[in-house]
């Protein structure tokens, strides 16, 4: 998959990718709500020492015991999000549209492009375009935000040179 294809991707699976990221924002929001509970339960101190004897366990006789529910909660998590991603892969890439070669005009710019058949777009200016035979019946006009304009080699006003 390249760059062009992704947006075309995400909008066709805008759903799984949603869910994916609200839940790992739900988990680790749960992971931060569970250290910050158990960090008051250290008689109120939160420091790396605290952390660190509360994830390893209790190495001293009287320390808080040990809570594995926020590390238990984040791998079940993750084992949903490798089913999505794993239902994510088996799923069939999203078509790319294939365009003919002719007149487009982008409609964010007003610019009509001609596509040749190796997929160039080459920027024609009004009488480039009129001796061509181009008229307003024969331009497919393509919004500004298409992917069609990231699956085309555009070849702009500022790239042509001038004979």
């Amino acid at each position: 998959m390249n760059a062009g294809q992704l947006p075309a991707w995400f909008e066709a699976n805008k759903k799984p990718v949603l869910g994916v990221a609200a839940a790992g924002v739900a988990g680790l929001a749960l992971m931060r709500a569970r250290k910050r509970t158990a960090g008051a339960t250290a008689g109120g101190l939160s420091s790396p020492a605290v952390d660190t004897a509360l994830a390893t366990g209790p190495a001293i006789a009287g320390t808080v015991p040990y809570d594995s529910s926020a590390i238990d909660g984040y791998n079940d998590l993750q084992n949903q999000i490798y089913k999505l991603t794993d239902q994510q892969q088996q799923q069939s890439p999203v078509p790319v549209p294939e365009y003919k070669p002719g007149f487009y005009q982008n409609l964010g710019s007003g610019r009509i492009y001609q596509l040749d058949a190796s997929g160039n777009a080459d920027w024609l200016s009004p009488s480039e375009f009129k001796s061509l035979g181009g008229n307003a019946k024969n331009v497919t006009k393509v919004a500004k935000d298409n992917t069609f304009w990231t699956s085309v080699t555009r070849v702009d006003p500022k790239e042509k040179t001038t004979a």
